[in-house]
């Protein structure tokens, strides 16, 4: 796999600390002519951008599937109550059929229990999406492309107002997973420096940008076998861990019955 400012312009944004010329989609012909909008998340992205160099993650395929069980567990307001400041890149993340980049910061705001949150979504350099909230507004900002939007199963499809939509609610959990994901769980992290070639028994990297890419694992989400007849579903648990027990720490539990178990390790592989 390679990393490169053809296969990921978002990270040529990133290095350059910029925007740049961004393309959209024919139908959304209309956004590039809001001035004002445009200005605004340029403006934005300048200011993230030396925070999002930090932290670009490329995911694989163990990893997704784990991110993915854990969800429903994630998403618990004591999980979101430890979230501080969180910034960085997810790329190639496959929804709906689209394999898109987003970049996101979190951070806690002055109002108990709110997260003031910048995202942006695209494809390659195209324009996909733009969220934003923050706690002295009492809406959340949603500009998005009609084409991604039209991507998306009918039963996600929106009205262009309606910002409490069942797609930007998705859009917005995926996100928070994944940030709780790597926050709270064993992840293997290869890091790929600039300029780094690494060499996998099924995959080769290659980084030809100026920002070091994280590739992530899940090794340690595994299968429990057990042989005994009581038998207990398998299921994600945030422990409690650390000084006084007061941090957390996402575990996975799988499937298991009372006497002995195996555990078979992931093996990285790339989407």
């Amino acid at each position: 796999m390679r990393f490169n400012y053809n296969t990921h312009p978002v990270l040529r944004m990133i290095d350059e600390g910029k925007l740049g010329k961004i393309r959209f989609y024919e139908e959304d012909s209309h956004i590039p002519k809001n001035a004002y909008f445009i200005d605004k998340i340029k403006n934005r992205f300048y200011s993230l951008a030396p925070n999002l160099r930090q932290n670009i993650y490329s995911i694989t395929k163990p990893f997704a599937a784990s991110v993915a069980n854990a969800m429903d567990k994630l998403i618990k307001e004591e999980a979101l109550q430890i979230i501080n400041f969180e910034s960085g890149v997810i790329l190639d993340y496959n929804f709906f059929g689209q394999t898109i980049s987003i970049l996101y910061e979190f951070k806690k705001g002055t109002i108990p229990k709110f997260l003031e949150f910048t995202i942006y979504f695209f494809k390659k350099d195209v324009f996909l999406a733009y969220f934003e909230s923050r706690e002295n507004k009492d809406l959340v900002a949603y500009y998005y492309s009609s084409v991604f939007i039209d991507s998306f199963p009918s039963e996600l499809k929106i009205e262009a107002n309606y910002v409490k939509s069942e797609m930007c609610s998705s859009l917005l959990l995926v996100v928070l997973s994944y940030i709780l994901f790597i926050k709270y769980a064993n992840v293997e992290t290869k890091y790929l420096n600039a300029g780094q070639k690494i060499k996998e028994i099924d995959c080769k990297y290659l980084n030809e940008t100026k920002s070091q890419v994280n590739i992530l694992s899940s090794t340690w989400f595994t299968n429990l076998v057990k042989s005994d007849a009581f038998k207990v579903r398998g299921h994600f648990r945030l422990q409690p861990c650390g000084e006084g027990m007061k941090d957390r720490k996402l575990i996975w539990i799988s499937d298991f019955q009372k006497e002995g178990y195996n555990r078979q390790a992931d093996k990285l592989k790339t989407f």
